[in-house]
């Protein structure tokens, strides 16, 4: 597994599910060349270039002597962009679970790639239905410096250019911005802001935009992925003044794991490799935090992909091993990482492509003409709102949205009866541009004089 080295929780989160897939498989005594399934986690860090990275993963590939048999990740768009050609070359399969840039859906360019997160193109379609569903049609944008950030600019500006105007647009690096955060935003024709980034620089980014006094009323933030709220009180006192603001924050998400009886039945979800997930992840998980994560609802999605992933390489093995078609797939090493391969796998691989299972994200399977899972494309808008006390900041799940071939209506549809809360507890849905407050709408009407002119051709 390619996994990044952050010591968030969402990386930890990530590394305990696919160790849990392993140990399952380990309980369900599924085996490969009657040995059992073991996997290894190869760290990569955050600010490293795809170059560094792949040769982490060459290394780890011309000295490890196990059978290796697929890669679970990597973490991000633009480590994928160098692992996958490699794996590729050396007949190792890329499952990923992050990974979520247009690019990779093109059989041609990845062939040996799929993936259980949906495209960036499904959220960013998401978003504009959600633009709709309140009638806003601007927004300034503010993306990651990377691939994922420039990839949601590109297919929002492409695709989406109808739907929805970027006024302004703001790059961050992780560490800066291209231009002044404040100064962008208030000159800004509207109060929209939408951040396209990750889930450390998205905190990184709110924490400025608190810092700098962008935050709460007039301005509708709206994040694809979570703030980690731990992490960001840590460096700002948390204040009734700074919860305030941050109450009304929206965020879009890949819809996480359900946890009710008609939930299974809605999404489709394997029950009992839901349950077996569920008792291997509490002996797995540390003990002082069994109870905080002792359901799934409180996992990251991506977390769950992980899973998904990891059983979409474990699945497919077990079927080649008993389909009784071809001989077992092994790993042929090399000193020279690019000179290894993996041996008898044309079955397996057929195997991956065929994928069709129930796993705890919903039903797995693979587009005949693209990368992409089929179906899956689910997403959920979380609200940050005060607790009852008024004391703590949660994320309140409000609406769902999802994409499917069969199901036309793809608008949003609050499945909590729980209502959104905005900045400033307005009541009202804010609007993208509002008009100048306490002032009535002067119409000016200029008349102007028309005089034609003949002109007559001269003898």
């Amino acid at each position: 597994m390619s996994q990044s080295n952050a010591t968030d929780v969402w990386s930890q989160r990530s590394q305990a599910m696919f160790l849990t897939a392993i140990s399952l498989a380990n309980r369900y005594n599924i085996k490969l060349n009657n040995q059992a399934i073991s996997g290894d986690i190869i760290g990569t860090n955050n600010d490293e270039n795809g170059h560094a990275v792949l040769n982490r993963v060459c290394h780890y590939i011309s000295t490890q002597r196990s059978n290796i048999v697929g890669i679970v990740g990597p973490a991000t768009s633009n480590n994928a962009r160098f692992i996958s050609p490699f794996a590729a070359h050396i007949k190792l399969p890329v499952v990923s679970y992050s990974a979520t840039h247009v690019d990779f859906s093109d059989t041609r360019r990845y062939p040996k790639f799929h993936r259980i997160v949906p495209s960036d193109f499904f959220l960013a379609h998401a978003i504009v239905q959600l633009f709709k569903e309140f009638n806003w049609t601007t927004c300034t944008i503010i993306i990651q410096k990377d691939d994922y950030g420039y990839g949601g600019l590109n297919i929002l500006s492409e695709h989406y250019n109808r739907n929805i105007t970027i006024k302004e647009r703001l790059t961050f690096d992780g560490e800066e911005f291209n231009d002044n955060l404040k100064k962008t935003l208030l000159r800004s024709r509207s109060k929209i802001v939408l951040v396209w980034a990750g889930n450390k620089e998205t905190t990184s980014i709110v924490e400025r935009a608190l810092k700098e006094g962008v935050i709460g009323a007039p301005y509708v933030w709206i994040t694809t992925d979570e703030v980690t709220l731990d992490a960001l009180l840590l460096n700002i006192s948390e204040s009734n003044h700074i919860l305030n603001k941050l109450e009304g924050l929206l965020t879009v998400m890949p819809i996480e794991i359900v946890s009710s009886n008609n939930d299974f039945q809605q999404w489709n979800v394997d029950n009992i490799l839901y349950n077996d997930t569920l008792s291997v992840w509490h002996n797995l998980w540390d003990e002082n935090n069994r109870e905080e994560y002792s359901h799934f609802h409180n996992i990251s999605s991506f977390a769950i992909f992980t899973f998904d992933a990891t059983w979409t390489l474990i699945n497919a093995l077990n079927r080649t091993v008993y389909d009784g078609q071809s001989s077992i797939p092994w790993f042929n090493s090399s000193s020279y990482c690019f000179n290894s391969s993996l041996e008898n796998a044309d079955q397996y691989h057929k195997h991956l492509k065929e994928t069709n299972f129930l796993g705890i994200s919903g039903p797995i399977s693979f587009s005949n003409t693209s990368n992409d899972r089929v179906g899956g494309a689910y997403y959920v808008l979380k609200n940050l709102q005060l607790n009852e006390n008024k004391h703590h900041l949660i994320y309140k799940h409000i609406m769902k949205w999802f994409n499917d071939s069969i199901d036309k209506n793809e608008k949003w549809r609050n499945f909590t009866g729980q209502q959104i809360v905005w900045p400033n507890r307005s009541e009202k849905i804010p609007v993208d541009y509002p008009q100048v407050r306490g002032k009535d709408p002067t119409v000016i009407i200029v008349i102007v004089r028309l005089t034609f002119f003949f002109v007559k051709p001269v003898n």
